[in-house]
């Protein structure tokens, strides 16, 4: 038994995996995967009825017109190659939202756009797949088989909710927003400028920026993100046996190997060069805190445990770190 939980996509990957078999006779079967979904909607015409539910949604509350829509999904379509390499969430914080890949004044239109398509997508697929009577006692299955191994303390940087009904998780980067209905729905505030968003859910590139945006989350004051993870007072948490599964640790891409070589400064292992350092951060704080005793890791394929390995070796906490095969905790 485990006493808490962190999971990250890779659980999520391995739901749909599951439930793929009851779902392939609904046409937006394929779908259930957001690259599919991504790569098909680039290419899609505007006519097209998912095309034209998306425009009413982002448009109801802005003055986005289909010329924009157009020219967004041109941007996206040029990127269907690094989709299909990195996936769709790497793809966007590690590529499509950065100044030096594309411009500052695409980048101001396709940021909401993007966020927006991205929650579309969700509520498209809880719609037509995930509220189907057999596929909900399917995900019900998988949670019960999580909490029988699992004692409570259920944490996830997921913005689905695909399980939240039986895990009840505290969501550490926020989540979507259901139901979908205005592009409204997925604001949180806005800064000064009243030109940049905080949204219900966190892209990001590294471990520092997403660090910065949660504690100006956090100033504010609003609900949205379940922050007692990272700011909870710490003599009163403790996650004893914490199991880690789906959660990649990569590498971030922000900054490049040629840039940390002549700016070794920059050069730190978990808020710069990891997706999610900000978490390997504030779990070597626990440590030292003697708030939590012992980390699994799940790995699927000896490249993982390689990967973790490595990005593992620079914490505090690696002592206490213990890796297992995925298959040999659930039966997902």
């Amino acid at each position: 038994m485990f006493d808490s939980l962190l999971y990250g996509n890779g659980l999520t990957l391995a739901v749909v995996s599951g439930i793929g078999e009851l779902a392939k006779s609904n046409p937006s079967c394929k779908y259930l995967s957001v690259d599919e979904f991504m790569k098909d909607f680039a290419l899609m015409p505007n006519h097209k009825r998912i095309c034209r539910n998306f425009m009413k949604i982002f448009n109801k509350d802005t003055k986005t017109y289909s010329d924009v829509h157009t020219e967004n999904k041109r941007i996206m379509a040029l990127h269907i190659d690094d989709i299909n390499k990195l996936g769709f969430e790497r793809w966007v914080s590690t590529i499509i939202f950065s100044p030096e890949i594309i411009s500052e004044e695409d980048l101001k239109n396709i940021k909401p756009y993007i966020y927006s398509l991205y929650n579309y997508w969700y509520s498209f697929i809880s719609t037509t797949i995930l509220s189907k009577n057999d596929i909900q006692f399917k995900l019900e299955q998988y949670a019960i088989e999580i909490l029988s191994k699992v004692n409570g303390n259920i944490m996830t940087l997921n913005f689905d909710n695909m399980l939240d009904k039986w895990l009840n998780p505290s969501h550490l980067h926020g989540s979507f927003a259901l139901p979908y209905e205005s592009f409204k729905d997925i604001h949180l505030f806005n800064y000064n400028d009243n030109k940049n968003f905080e949204y219900r859910y966190l892209f990001g590139g590294n471990g520092l920026e997403k660090l910065d945006r949660l504690n100006r989350i956090r100033k504010m004051g609003i609900a949205g993100y379940d922050m007692d993870f990272f700011y909870q007072e710490i003599e009163t948490y403790n996650l004893g046996h914490l199991l880690i599964y789906g959660v990649s640790f990569g590498r971030s891409y922000i900054l490049s190997d040629a840039f940390l070589d002549e700016y070794p400064q920059y050069n730190d292992a978990y808020l710069n060069k990891c997706v999610d350092g900000h978490i390997l951060l504030k779990l070597g704080l626990l440590f030292e805190n003697h708030c939590v005793d012992k980390i699994t890791i799940a790995y699927y394929s000896e490249g993982d445990l390689n990967a973790y390995k490595e990005m593992l070796s620079h914490t505090k906490f690696k002592q206490i770190v213990t890796f297992e095969r995925t298959q040999n905790i659930f039966v997902i």
